[in-house]
């Protein structure tokens, strides 16, 4: 079976590196995440804030299958899901690990670092789009 990817892509020119450390979660602008573990992600979310995580799921694909893959998000609510996420983050370093071990639905047993580090990935996308005010663009392959 195909493994899936959750991809975001952030405003701006082409070539332009995401502000944020290197990773192997980004190249560019784009984020690339295995899509099992955004959801380990999600799930985690959902016990800080269920409503937030939610929102921060509907940020996963566009917006009525927008076929430019723009997620158009007022610049408030960005604002909120960056603070959100710094929240997910900071939880995440001190939580058991979302992979205990490997397994055929998530085959890496990545650490919470890593999770960490995907996190920072997607909410320097989030980032760009406000201080850019374009949308991202999310969409899963």
């Amino acid at each position: 079976m195909a493994r899936v990817w959750q991809i975001f892509e952030a405003p701006g020119t082409d070539g332009d590196p995401l502000p944020v450390s290197p990773s192997p979660w980004h190249e560019g602008r784009i984020v690339r995440i295995p899509h099992e573990h955004w959801s380990l992600i999600l799930q985690f979310a959902s016990m800080l804030d269920h409503r937030l995580s939610d929102e921060l799921n509907s940020y996963s694909t566009p917006i009525d299958n927008n076929p430019t893959d723009e997620v158009p998000v007022a610049l408030e609510r960005l604002s909120i899901m960056v603070d959100f996420l710094g929240q997910v983050r900071e939880s995440l370093r001190d939580a058991p690990p979302l992979v205990r071990e490997a397994s055929d639905e998530v085959p890496d047993e990545l650490t919470n670092e890593e999770h960490v580090r995907m996190i920072d990935a997607i909410a320097a996308v989030l980032r760009e789009s406000m201080d850019l005010r374009q949308p991202f663009m999310a969409w899963r392959d």
